[in-house]
């Protein structure tokens, strides 16, 4: 869908430019001030309207992710040979976009979980510039299982494993990394 979006907002730009440009010389006093002021108002619109998208889109890739140097080694793991390894087992096994992995697991489940996202990575990216860098790296807060339930909820497998405790996990009485404990592994540490 946003593809479709940018697309549009960017056609929208060029046939503003292309009328700016070939209209102009045409057009009576009155015409430019009216026409000039169309584009100059809109275009800003459009284009900061495509870029937001585009920032928005790309903000959500793994590829993103990776791109600080702080967050190489989480990324790397995802590529871990470890069997206990939730990160690896879910990207590797394509039980989440591989394209979205971060951010598939690390949003949360609600009506601003994507601004929550976006937001906490604006904050990430303003440390990683301006800010120090933690020597250890933990999430905001403990990870909610309505995040794993998401995509567990409907699953035979899940359901079946978790009949005895299901109710429980739902209400949040424990958390689901107290059993599947093994995040990502960094190169040197142990599991």
């Amino acid at each position: 869908m946003y593809s479709v979006v940018l697309a549009s907002l960017g056609a929208m730009n060029l046939v503003l430019l292309a009328l700016l440009l070939h209209a102009w010389p045409k057009m009576s006093a009155v015409a430019r001030v009216a026409f000039g002021g169309l584009v100059f108002a809109w275009f800003p619109v459009f284009w900061g309207g495509s870029m937001v998208l585009h920032g928005m889109t790309e903000m959500k890739t793994v590829e993103f992710c990776s791109s600080c140097h702080v967050m190489e080694d989480y990324v790397a793991s995802l590529q871990s040979d470890d069997k206990d390894s939730l990160p690896a087992l879910h990207y590797q096994n394509n039980y989440v976009d591989q394209k979205i992995a971060c951010y598939a697991c690390h949003t949360e489940y609600s009506m601003f979980g994507d601004v929550k996202a976006k937001m906490g990575g604006l904050k990430h990216v303003w440390v990683n510039y301006f800010g120090t860098i933690p020597d250890k790296i933990e999430l905001y807060k403990p990870f909610n299982n309505r995040d794993c339930e998401r995509c567990h909820a409907t699953s035979k497998k899940y359901l079946k494993a978790h009949e005895d405790d299901l109710a429980d996990i739902q209400k949040g009485d424990y958390s689901c990394l107290e059993c599947h404990d093994v995040g990502h592994v960094r190169k040197g540490a142990t599991p």
